[in-house]
């Protein structure tokens, strides 16, 4: 039997986390929502997730400054700006 995937969702747009929410659920993954990545570093020192997709832009801790905080800790980071409409993928 095998578990789901464990994806966390950071973003500061509502309906952005909810359309990531429902295609990730269908796509049989378990889908944990952030409105930001305050609290994220502490999160991580509790439980890791097998993936973070995180919008780029965000009041705050951005999705870089994030990146960088946490690029030592072996989970895969997307990176999601809809203001170059891309989605960039990088392994850590």
């Amino acid at each position: 039997m095998s578990t789901k995937e464990h994806i966390w969702v950071i973003d500061d747009d509502q309906s952005i986390r909810w359309v990531l929410e429902k295609a990730l659920t269908q796509a049989n993954m378990e889908v944990t929502c952030f409105k930001s990545a305050a609290g994220i570093l502490d999160r991580l020192s509790q439980e890791q997730p097998d993936a973070i997709v995180t919008d780029i832009r965000m009041p705050g801790m951005d999705g870089l400054a994030l990146l960088e905080q946490i690029k030592e800790r072996g989970v895969f980071i997307v990176l999601d700006s809809r203001v170059v409409d891309t989605l960039l993928a990088i392994p850590i």
